[in-house]
């Protein structure tokens, strides 16, 4: 295909990338090893062991990212799809669906946390989101971490998310038999001939480092597996093994507008003028030096002590530097001459107070102790509050990037479904024990006679409308859906049907939303909408009516009583007069 490069032409290519970034990769590496508590070189190990002092470092930098490695747990988020017309609520319902599925099924939490992890300390981390045919033929979309150490860029790519770099790829150490295995028998003679000619920097050398590697037995080549932009065209990729092309061509995936695409998503922390990637490590490492050489010389200081004196004023001088290094050493002096201990407590007060200094200094980059929960002193609410949330200011580009970087991710997750979920499909919706649902795909609907007269939830046919937002991170999507519901609940309990129709369809991607409008009596005609209008307003006429007559049949009955007993009291008085008065014989 004309549009392919030759493998010369890309071997130059990874070349010249890697020759770019030495510098930044050697830098990088250090900062893992500061990370893993690797802070002291082999020569500075044998002159603290030479003078009896144990290497100890106090690495306050691993404190430092395990925090924000512990905020990444707290900041997930799940896919959710956003209509952008009326006529896509569905669509973006199974969207969700399908994508929070992906998610789960490539263990895409634990790919973050990685990712994230890789660019706060060597700068940048990417994964690959591709496809795998699964043997019982169904098309899985995959996730998977592309390693700092087999990642490499454009050199000439400035932006954060490499988004303007024309080529990058990633280095894959394989053995060559599953070389062979993978792209045919006819290219093993090539890749022994190839094996040891090739040369390659530190970085992307196999790993681990020992003889097994490059042991007869199991030979072992790299493939460099490079995406390069054709103007016009989209992307290209191609795999070899030095000169030896084992594949290539048009990207296999499709982006936003139907042009080929490369799959990986590119995570940066910062970046340089000189279009360097490095992480939050890379500015905590001259501190981190400062605190472990105070702390070394503040306690070579309290430890041993100098010493003045005329020459000959012990017998042995190295049984008294023993002595002295004791704390109940014993020296004894020849007369007349003078030998004296010099203070140097000022210079271990010095080395203190600098050591105070330094993580002082350390402690105020990235996450301050207020936001990490370990504030001195007493402090009231407001001002702790205060405190974190100027830490989180700090850490707003960083949080920020990384949530672009899950947009990213959850639409190409998308367009992989959108080009090869291409049969029915069935997806698990998340639920609590037992109660499992299930979301249907590209499922067709048949008449009496088992024709297919239409697709529910055509994949192919959702197009661009659905855009990826974010979406708190819950347990279940039924908990999800119950809470927006119950938020809506007064409104609609409250509301004429009109006022809670209009809440239920400004609501924001609340699910089966066509089911809860035509409960509510927003599917029916006008003229059906009047009528049961009417018929509410005539049952509240009558139960007015009905109200009244109740309150009337009381008065009525009131005033029988209250008659009733004036007249009772009317009798007994004409009784008692005419008890009282005498009668004619």
């Amino acid at each position: 295909m004309e549009n392919d490069l030759d493998t010369a032409t890309l071997s130059e290519w990874f070349v010249a990338a890697e020759d770019a970034s030495r510098d930044a990769r050697k830098k990088a590496e250090r900062d893992r090893d500061y990370y893993d508590n690797k802070q002291l070189t082999d020569e500075e190990v044998q002159a603290l062991r030479g003078r009896g002092q144990p290497p100890i470092v106090i690495n306050r930098i691993k404190r430092k990212i395990d925090y924000l490695t512990g905020l990444e747990k707290q900041q997930r988020t799940d896919p959710k799809a956003y209509p952008r017309t009326p006529q896509h609520e569905d669509a973006a319902e199974a969207a969700t669906d399908a994508l929070r599925f992906v998610a789960e099924n490539c263990e895409l939490d634990s790919k973050r946390a990685l990712t994230w992890k890789s660019a706060l300390i060597e700068g940048v981390g990417a994964v690959q989101i591709g496809v795998k045919q699964q043997p019982s033929g169904e098309t899985e979309v995959t996730c998977e971490l592309v390693g700092f150490d087999r990642l490499f860029l454009d050199p000439h790519s400035s932006m954060a998310d490499a988004s303007d770099a024309k080529y990058l790829g990633m280095v894959i150490w394989q053995d060559v038999d599953d070389v062979v295995s993978q792209y045919g028998e006819e290219v093993r003679g090539e890749l022994e001939a190839l094996m040891g000619s090739e040369e390659t920097g530190s970085t992307y050398d196999d790993k681990p480092k020992h003889r097994l590697w490059t042991d007869s037995k199991r030979k072992r080549v790299r493939v460099v597996q490079t995406w390069y932009e054709v103007p016009g065209q989209g992307w290209y990729f191609c795999e070899h093994v030095g000169s030896l092309k084992l594949a290539g061509g048009p990207s296999p995936y499709m982006g936003e507008h139907g042009q080929p695409e490369h799959p990986f998503v590119v995570l940066t922390a910062y970046i340089d003028r000189d279009n360097n990637r490095y992480g939050v490590v890379r500015e905590m490492i001259d501190p981190q030096d400062e605190v472990n050489k105070r702390r070394s010389k503040a306690l070579h200081l309290l430890t041993m002590r100098q010493v003045r004196a005329d020459k000959g004023a012990v017998s042995d001088p190295s049984e008294a530097r023993a002595q002295l290094a004791r704390p109940d050493g014993y020296i004894e002096t020849n007369p007349g001459l003078s030998f004296e201990v010099l203070n140097t407590n000022d210079l271990a007060a010095g080395q203190t107070s600098l050591l105070q200094e330094a993580k002082n200094e350390i402690d105020l980059m990235g996450p301050n102790p207020a936001l990490s929960g370990k504030a001195d002193g007493d402090q009231s609410g407001r001002a702790i509050l205060a405190q974190q949330q100027g830490g989180l200011i700090e850490l707003g580009d960083l949080l920020d990037s990384l949530r672009q970087w899950d947009r990213r991710v959850f639409r190409k997750m998308w367009r992989r479904i959108r080009q090869f979920w291409t049969e029915q499909r069935w997806v698990r919706v998340t639920d609590e024990e037992g109660a499992s649902q299930f979301m249907g795909l590209n499922v067709p609907l048949t008449d009496p006679y088992g024709r297919v007269v239409s697709v529910h939830n055509p994949v192919a046919q959702m197009d661009v409308d659905i855009i990826i937002e974010d979406a708190p991170d819950v347990v279940t999507l039924q908990g999800e859906q119950f809470e927006m519901f119950m938020q809506l609940m007064p409104i609609l309990v409250q509301s004429p049907p009109q006022y809670a129709q209009m809440a239920v369809e400004m609501a924001p991607n609340i699910r089966n939303k066509s089911k809860i409008l035509e409960l509510l009596g927003a599917g029916s005609d006008p003229q059906q909408q009047a009528q049961a209008q009417q018929q509410q307003m005539q049952q509240a006429a009558m139960q007015a009516a009905a109200a009244q007559a109740e309150i009337d049949n009381k008065q009525a009955d009131t005033r029988k009583k209250n008659a009733d007993a004036l007249k009772s009291t009317v009798q007994a008085a004409a009784e008692s007069a005419n008890a009282g008065t005498p009668q004619i014989q």
